[in-house]
C-alpha cells in the first residue's frame, strides 16, 4: 500500500471519528437547546455537521459517490453550514436578531446556487458558489468583530440595529470558524485526502474550543442557576431584572417553560410569581418590555419602519405590536414601562 492508500484510509478513519465526535456533541447540547435562540441554532448547526459526516460516508459506497447527480444533490448540505454559522454568531452578538425572514435571506442564495449547480454542473457555477460562500463567510466575521466592538459605526448600526453587545468569546469563536472556512476552501479547491484528514482533525479541535467558550460564558452560568433552583432562585434574583437585563424578551417565541428553564425553576412557581409579585401575566410582562424596547429604537433610529421596529423589539407580527403598543401606551391597566 502506497502513501496514497495510507492517506485515503487515514482520512476515512478520521471521517468516522469526526462523525462520532459531532454526534456526541449534539447529545451534549440537546438539553441546552431551549435556553434561547442562540443555543437552538447551535444545536441544529451541529446536527447539520452530523448530516455532513453521514453524507461523506454515504459517498464512499459504490454507486453513490460515482453517481454525479446524487453527489451534486447532497452537496447542498455543505452549503448550508456557512449561513447557519452566521445565524449562530449574529444571535450571539445581538439576542433576538434571528427571525424567519432573516433565516430565509441567509439560506436562499446558497440553496439557489447549489440547485443551479445540480441542474447545470458547470465549473463556472461551482466557482460562483465557492466565491459567494467565502465572501459571505468573511462578511460574517467582519460583522461580528464590528458588532462586538465598543466603537460605534454605521456598519454596526446597519447590521445589528444598536442591539449588539461586547462579547469577547464570540470574537474568539468567529476567528476559529474563519480558520475552518479557510481549510474547507482549500479542501474544495484541491481535494487531497491528506487535506481531508487535516480538516476533520481541525474541525474537532475547533469545536472543542468553541464548546469550552460556550461552557465558560453561557452553559456553566445556566448550570449554576439550575443548581440553586427552586423558589429561592427567583426570589433572590428577581425575574423582572433577569428577563430585562438578559434581554430574553427579544425572543418572539419565548415561552413560560423556556423562561423557567433559564431561571432554573418550574413554570408553575414562575407563573405564580409573575401573577402575585408583578400583578400581571407572563405575556403582558414580555410585551411591556418589548414596547419599551420599541420606543428606544424609535428614538435612536427614526427612519426605521414599523415592521422593522416590531421585529427588532421581539414581536412576532406587526398586528401584535400594534395591539401591545396601543395597550401599554394608551392607558388602561397597562404595566408602566418607564
Amino acid at each position: 500500500m502506497g502513501m496514497t492508500g495510507f492517506y485515503s484510509n487515514f482520512s476515512n478513519f478520521m471521517m468516522g471519528i469526526s462523525l462520532m465526535f459531532f454526534v456526541f456533541m449534539s447529545i451534549r447540547l440537546f438539553p441546552y437547546r431551549k435556553i434561547d435562540n442562540m443555543m437552538r441554532i447551535l444545536f441544529w448547526s451541529i446536527i447539520l455537521i452530523v448530516l455532513q459526516g453521514m453524507k461523506d460516508i454515504l459517498l464512499l459506497f459504490p454507486g453513490v459517490g460515482t453517481n454525479a447527480v446524487i453527489s451534486r444533490c447532497i452537496m447542498i448540505v455543505d452549503g448550508l453550514f456557512i449561513p447557519m454559522m452566521g445565524l449562530f454568531l449574529f444571535e450571539a452578538v445581538a439576542p433576538g436578531w434571528v427571525t424567519f425572514r432573516r433565516l430565509f435571506m441567509f439560506m436562499l442564495p446558497v440553496v439557489s446556487v447549489t440547485a443551479a449547480y445540480v441542474v447545470y454542473p458547470s465549473i463556472q457555477i461551482l466557482y460562483i458558489y465557492l466565491f459567494y460562500v467565502i465572501i459571505f463567510g468573511l462578511f460574517i466575521i467582519i460583522a461580528v468583530f464590528a458588532g462586538t466592538s465598543s466603537v460605534e459605526s454605521r456598519f454596526k448600526s446597519f447590521v445589528f440595529r444598536n442591539l449588539s453587545r461586547q462579547s469577547l468569546w464570540v470574537r474568539k469563536a468567529a476567528s476559529v470558524l474563519l480558520l475552518i472556512l479557510f481549510l474547507w476552501s482549500i479542501l474544495i479547491f484541491f481535494g487531497r485526502k491528506y487535506i481531508d484528514a487535516v480538516y476533520f482533525v481541525s474541525s474537532m479541535l475547533a469545536w472543542t474550543y468553541i464548546y469550552s467558550l460556550l461552557y465558560k460564558n453561557i452553559l456553566s452560568k445556566d448550570k449554576s442557576e439550575q443548581e440553586s433552583a427552586g423558589c429561592e432562585t427567583v426570589l433572590k434574583r428577581p425575574f423582572a431584572g433577569i428577563i430585562e437585563t438578559d434581554r430574553l424578551f427579544l425572543n418572539p417565541g419565548l415561552t413560560l417553560k423556556e423562561a423557567a428553564t433559564y431561571l432554573g425553576t418550574n413554570r408553575t412557581y414562575l407563573s405564580s410569581y409573575i401573577n402575585n409579585e408583578l400583578h400581571t401575566t407572563f405575556n403582558d410582562y414580555l410585551n411591556s418590555l418589548r414596547v419599551k424596547e420599541a420606543c428606544r429604537i424609535m428614538d435612536s433610529d427614526p427612519y426605521c419602519s414599523l415592521g422593522e421596529i416590531a421585529e427588532l423589539s421581539g414581536f412576532n407580527s406587526l398586528s401584535t405590536f400594534n395591539r401591545a403598543f396601543a395597550k401599554f401606551m394608551g392607558g388602561g391597566n397597562a404595566i408602566p414601562i418607564s
